[in-house]
């Protein structure tokens, strides 16, 4: 067994290995991704394209947005070599040592012996559902629109409300298991349907928590290994449509539909990522690609986790608002997100600090924020 190799020889070792020099010596091919690191293939599971993996030579990690996989060089040895970190921890910085020519216990270094590149996988044929099927769930009663048409409106943001629902294709399944769930298509740049997921509600608006969602890829049981149903942006069909203005993301597709009512489409549009843990570079890479100005929304229990990954994906035109988390109380609960803080400022007349969060500027808009003081019952999750 090879003696333990002492600190200060750990310390070099640690300072010296490049982490990108690691994926290389197992065979990625490795792509320049911007002026803050590389991509390639993941090697940690079955990757077809690019764009999942990233590598920061800066801070010397990696992260995988697909499956997960993330760490330093030394996590990374620990996967490909099938260690463990602690176990194994002495194998691993003398394979730093062998990669970096440092001299342990006076002998040369391990010689490190490339790996032969492994083959990539063909990438599978996306699978589109044909976007004039949503007609004919459109305009159907469902409790969540019937909730969402009943709010005291102005005449101005009812306008902009139905012009939500039909902008964002909001429909209800009208028979089988799923009759009476609304439908939220998620339509890609091209107007193609990349899937759909199918949400029960209860008459109050909110979601019926004892009903799990359901996806079309499921329901119509598409054979994945031959398909693939790559996620998108919830509204993202809205991108080439509105060229100038600011991208908006949130959490819920909900909240990105409401607050559609209180913003002209023209400045700013909303999208949602339909969860906290889809949230990711491969999601948002149709607007990096845009060059698209973004503000990202988190729900108040999301937040540290979003500005980390932002942080991660290092585009330099989006940002992260703190609204949520400064405006916070206890009472807003720790799901809340944009519209259930909105709805807490108008119930308190603030409706300065509520126009400003949504950012509404016009009277009429302002006017409608202070008819809902009287609807105490709105919880917006």
């Amino acid at each position: 067994m090879a003696k333990p190799i002492d600190s200060i020889t750990e310390q070099k070792i640690r300072e010296s290995v490049k982490i990108e020099d690691v994926f290389d010596d197992h065979g990625c091919v490795l792509h320049r991704n911007g002026n803050r690191g590389l991509t390639c293939l993941c090697p940690f599971h079955e990757d077809r394209e690019l764009g999942n993996f990233s590598i920061d030579t800066r801070r010397n990690i990696f992260k995988c947005f697909a499956c997960g996989a993330s760490g330093d060089w030394i996590k990374a040895v620990a996967l490909f070599e099938g260690y463990d970190e602690k176990r194994d921890f002495n194998k691993i910085l003398r394979y730093g040592a062998g990669l970096c020519n440092i001299y342990i216990d006076d002998t040369e270094p391990v010689r490190v012996t490339k790996y032969v590149p492994r083959a990539p996988l063909p990438p599978l044929e996306p699978y589109y559902w044909d976007i004039a099927n949503v007609r004919a769930y459109m305009g159907k009663p469902n409790p969540l629109t019937d909730w969402m048409l009943s709010l005291p409106l102005t005449e101005g943001d009812s306008k902009r409300l139905r012009n939500a629902l039909q902008l964002y294709f909001v429909g209800t399944a009208i028979k089988g298991d799923m009759q009476g769930r609304v439908i939220w298509w998620y339509v890609n740049e091209q107007l193609k349907i990349t899937n759909a997921k199918f949400m029960r509600y209860l008459p109050n608006g909110h979601r019926d928590k004892q009903c799990n969602p359901n996806w079309m890829s499921t329901v119509c049981k598409i054979d994945k290994d031959k398909f693939s149903t790559k996620a998108c942006l919830f509204g993202l069909h809205l991108l080439p449509i509105y060229e100038y203005a600011e991208v908006c993301i949130v959490e819920s597709e909900k909240t990105a539909v409401l607050c559609s009512a209180f913003s002209e489409p023209s400045s700013r549009i909303w999208m949602a990522c339909g969860g906290k843990s889809f949230f990711g570079k491969s999601m948002i890479q149709p607007l990096i690609d845009a060059g698209r100005s973004v503000v990202v929304y988190p729900d108040y229990d999301g937040y540290e986790d979003w500005c980390k990954l932002v942080r991660e994906i290092g585009y330099d035109k989006m940002t992260v608002s703190r609204q949520v988390l400064d405006l916070h109380t206890a009472e807003d609960g720790d799901k809340a997100d944009i519209a259930d803080i909105m709805v807490r400022l108008v119930t308190e007349n603030d409706l300065t600090r509520a126009c400003a969060l949504l950012g509404v500027t016009d009277e009429e808009t302002k006017e409608n924020l202070g008819l809902l003081i009287d609807k105490l019952d709105l919880r917006l999750v």
